[in-house]
């Protein structure tokens, strides 16, 4: 299974390549002496990928422990078997990433005064502890986009991400708008550990896209369960530069 450690290192790495590929275009054009300032390269600048804690941090989710320190050398032991606390989900409290969740996508963009300045936003989140899914906001457009190589709706972490928005747009006092929530079919996995690696791969194929690189809303993501092996090297290799 991929720990959120290796997800968010991931998602770092693809926000990272889609900054250089696109401030790359913009070096060539002006050495052709063109136009680079086009609301296609802003968009594609305007990446950004939220850390796997995003989510739990706003539905204070608490996950099992299974080490403790131990008060006698100070040092961690592993908890004896059954001794794991369960695994359980909070209630839905915006304050938590109402401080942190700001400076974090605005650090390094001088163009972006807000939140929804930003052109796309992919949300890895990790359900129940145990499954990991893709949900693409698409600001331009105003549409959440889930996605689940097990199938599942995601109708609960739609409506939270969507009570999310209109929070975040009360608080940079923006006027409240309507949300679209869509259920994207996706390539699924052939079995129950996966996962992992089917996200981190639709979070590449989206993170190559933009508000306005394609007319279609839901691309087609080209990959299947062949490819896992493969990318789960790949994945690694890229999570750990």
């Amino acid at each position: 299974w991929f720990s959120d450690g290796i997800v968010g290192a991931f998602g770092r790495h693809l926000e990272q390549c889609a900054r250089e590929r696109a401030l790359s275009v913009q070096s060539e054009r002006r050495r052709a002496k063109l136009p680079v300032q086009s609301e296609r390269m802003r968009a594609k600048l305007r990446l950004h990928v939220m850390t796997p804690f995003f989510y739990d941090k706003l539905m204070q989710v608490q996950r099992p422990a299974y080490t403790c320190e131990d008060p006698g050398d100070g040092k961690r032991r592993k908890l004896a078997p059954g001794s794991v606390k369960q695994y359980t989900i909070g209630r839905y409290k915006y304050e938590a990433v109402q401080r942190w969740l700001r400076p974090l996508i605005m650090k390094g963009r001088h163009d972006v005064d807000s939140l929804f300045d930003m052109a796309v936003l992919l949300v890895p989140v990790n359900v129940k502890g145990n499954h990991w899914c893709v949900a693409r906001i698409d600001v331009a457009r105003r549409r959440i986009e889930w996605r689940d190589s097990l199938g599942g709706n995601g109708r609960d972490e739609l409506r939270v991400l969507k009570q999310w928005l209109v929070d975040q747009a009360s608080e940079e006092n923006l006027p409240s708008r309507p949300w679209e929530t869509v259920v994207v079919l996706c390539p699924q996995q052939g079995n129950g550990f996966d996962c992992g690696p089917f996200s981190c791969l639709a979070m590449e194929s989206l993170s190559q896209l933009s508000a306005v690189d394609s007319s279609l809303l839901s691309p087609v993501l080209n990959y299947s369960q062949a490819d896992i092996p493969a990318a789960r090297r790949r994945i690694l290799c890229r999570a750990l530069q």
